[in-house]
């Protein structure tokens, strides 16, 4: 009897408000002040970090911060592919290509300000121009002779149906602004490489690109590159450029139609890639970079544990190629 009373009067007293309601009527003017006051306080708050996000762009490329820049032109390839330039709004004074050189890949982070996502794209050493009738023309950069197009910059782009940066890209008007951060070394040369197999597949084709048309210095290095696309239509003019590089004494270059072709090709494959007797000095003059979606990465040099090299597996492995001179884009 006693526990049950107990437990009766247990449960009236927890039952009962912590506050009661007449401190919320004597103390309501006080209260709305304080929500007002907290809710100015968060406004405020985000009006300076809006104040210090869009006072502090900087004029020249930044790895910290962003620049403004706008699409200037944009010609559709095809349904997924397009070539995108972009221009900065404010003129730069550092010739970006010239002071990267040849020896390096990069790329830039493009920010997708509706859900705040960045994307790395690698722009391209051309220039584009399109006349009246939408007819585009690429022409490469003279970088040698401080040819710098204004600053801008060209990126050739496949927007994915679940690429949300991509998509949104295509779906900006000219004129439009983006923002650009970078550049991001994804790769350098070694003075000592002397050979350079560049297995690339769709839109990794920039990064061989954007290594053989920077016309910096004189590349004495030989290039063997083997590239492969569902269709050679999807690449626009950079198809009939990779033919004019080719006709070059120091690139060597093989096109497979599609990307099954790599599997069924195995053999050809296994010709146009050097055998590694792992030794010192062919570690250090011969490399392969490879660049493309995972599968074709898998297929060459073995899967790519996220942002992590991986082990080395695939067509190079089999070739006796490692680490040391291997490294996937």
């Amino acid at each position: 009897m006693f526990l049950k009373s107990f437990t009766r009067r247990l449960y009236v007293t927890s039952s009962k408000p912590v506050v009661s309601k007449s401190f919320f009527r004597s103390y309501a003017k006080q209260i709305k002040l304080g929500i007002a006051g907290t809710a100015a306080a968060t406004v405020l708050g985000f009006g300076y970090c809006e104040y210090v996000i869009h006072t502090t762009w900087t004029t020249e490329l930044d790895e910290d911060q962003f620049t403004r820049y706008k699409i200037s032109q944009r010609v559709n390839v095809d349904p997924h592919h397009y070539f995108l330039e972009a221009k900065p709004l404010s003129a730069q004074k550092i010739n970006i290509w010239k002071k990267l050189t040849s020896n390096k890949i990069w790329s830039l982070e493009v920010k997708q300000p509706e859900i705040m996502i960045v994307r790395n794209y690698t722009p391209l050493p051309l220039k584009l121009t399109v006349n009246k009738d939408d007819e585009y023309r690429l022409q490469i950069m003279d970088i040698a002779n401080d040819d710098t197009n204004e600053g801008k910059l060209l990126f050739y782009v496949k927007n994915y149906d679940n690429g949300e940066v991509g998509r949104w890209m295509r779906n900006l008007d000219v004129g439009s602004r983006i923002d650009l951060r970078g550049p991001f070394i994804e790769y350098e040369l070694n003075d000592n490489t002397k050979n350079v197999n560049m297995y690339t597949a769709g839109t990794g084709v920039v990064a061989a690109l954007q290594i053989l048309l920077n016309n910096t210095s004189g590349d004495s290095r030989n290039f063997t590159w083997i590239h492969t696309s569902h269709d050679m239509n999807e690449l626009g003019k950079l198809y009939p450029m990779m033919i004019n590089l080719s006709k070059s004494d120091n690139i060597n270059l093989k096109l497979f139609n599609n990307t099954y072709s790599v599997r069924d090709n195995i053999d050809e494959l296994m010709k146009l890639t050097p055998v590694n007797n792992q030794n010192a000095t062919y570690n250090k003059q011969f490399m392969a970079l490879v660049c493309g979606p995972d599968g074709f990465i898998k297929t060459v040099a073995g899967v790519k544990i996220n942002l992590k090299q991986g082990p080395i597996d695939g067509i190079l492995k089999s070739q006796g190629w490692s680490n040391d001179n291997v490294f996937k884009l």
